[in-house]
């Protein structure tokens, strides 16, 4: 890639908007490619794989801002300590992957979720699917716990009549319903563990060694950024994009690579049981699932199996020309967000019974 490559790259990467917000006490990143409508339709939210860097799926954001005519929010939110910040320094306590999935509801549930906000359409990359099948089943059972968020008002003796009566003249309860989860899209996901894929083996080999992994990382950090550039061009193929190698070279950082890898090796102590297809199964037609040939985080015979456990689900398999990380090509995106909005049209008429509300609030306000 040549320096003016580097710089047209680095220059795209602006858009999305980037920022920090709290999720319960962890700065997290998010990407947000904000709605052009003054009334959006619809929030959008991806989540990453693993590397979980919301900044590998900037084009396929900027793709899905087109595809929805600038009426949806997108939204992508990096894992928790998968990024590169200031606040990143390595001393950060190492998260699991139940702990991601936790970092997941806490982030829709404190920022998207939210009374007045569009409905939200979840989009998961491979072992961002995983997280999102459980972290929505955790936010729907609220509903079934505590359903309800109780405003305690108790008048004060000012708002007394001269007959004792009690008058609310400052207050206004309002019944309102968080914004339902549209669908939940896995795409090319990861359920479970493939004992025979040799990838996966040696990626688990790695994995185990993530300490030694901060250090590799760390010897990388210390080359010039265009000799990271050719050699993870070298090594990845001509299939990657620019932005996306300059991506991977921004994030061979050591913090962020010991995260990455050890989040890789709770997937993997995690994923050698069974998958809990009851909570996929529970989604309804909520669900969609789209997978591709030569994946080696689900195999075909992972896929013919997935469709057993789980009668009815919606699922495509794409063929030829898509891959696992399909969000590190531009034309790959496309192919995706085609399947996407083709998806969601196509579902739009029969959601209305199958869309539970993820909580109901009581809500004060000022008249």
């Amino acid at each position: 890639m040549t320096h003016t490559a580097l710089n047209m790259a680095a220059a795209a990467s602006t858009w999305p908007m980037h920022s920090f917000v709290d999720v319960s006490g962890q700065p997290t990143e998010v990407l947000h490619a904000p709605a052009d409508a003054q009334l959006p339709s619809l929030q959008i939210l991806v989540l990453p794989g693993n590397p979980g860097s919301a900044h590998y799926y900037k084009d396929f954001m900027r793709q899905l801002h087109t595809a929805f005519k600038g009426q949806a929010h997108i939204y992508s939110c990096s894992h928790a300590g998968h990024d590169t910040g200031p606040h990143n320094t390595g001393k950060q306590t190492l998260k699991t992957l139940d702990e991601q999935i936790t970092h997941k509801a806490d982030f829709m549930r404190q920022h998207l979720l939210l009374p007045g906000r569009p409905p939200l359409v979840i989009l998961a990359h491979s072992i961002g699917a995983y997280m999102a099948v459980k972290a929505v089943a955790r936010l729907e059972s609220e509903v079934t716990c505590a359903p309800y968020t109780v405003v305690q008002m108790t008048p004060t003796g000012a708002e007394l009549d001269s007959n004792g009566k009690k008058h609310l003249l400052d207050h206004l309860l309002v019944d309102v319903i968080r914004p339902p989860i549209l669908q939940v899209v896995a795409l090319m996901p990861y359920f479970q563990a493939d004992f025979g894929n040799t990838r996966q083996r040696h990626v688990r080999a790695v994995a185990n060694r993530y300490n030694v992994m901060r250090v590799v990382a760390q010897v990388l950090a210390w080359l010039p950024l265009w000799l990271r550039v050719a050699a993870v061009g070298t090594f990845t193929g001509s299939k990657m994009s620019e932005e996306a190698v300059l991506t991977t070279c921004e994030l061979l950082q050591p913090a962020s690579i010991r995260q990455n890898f050890y989040m890789a090796k709770t997937e993997f102590e995690q994923l050698d049981e069974p998958f809990n297809w009851k909570l996929l199964g529970n989604l309804g037609q909520r669900a969609r699932v789209l997978a591709c040939p030569n994946d080696d985080w689900m195999s075909q015979t992972q896929y013919k199996h997935m469709l057993t456990r789980v009668p009815g689900l919606q699922t495509s398999w794409v063929t030829p020309g898509l891959e696992h990380a399909f969000c590190t090509n531009s034309e790959q995106c496309a192919t995706v967000v085609g399947h996407v909005k083709a998806g969601l049209e196509s579902a739009e008429a029969g959601l209305d019974s199958e869309v539970p509300t993820v909580g109901r609030v009581a809500i004060a306000s000022k008249l």
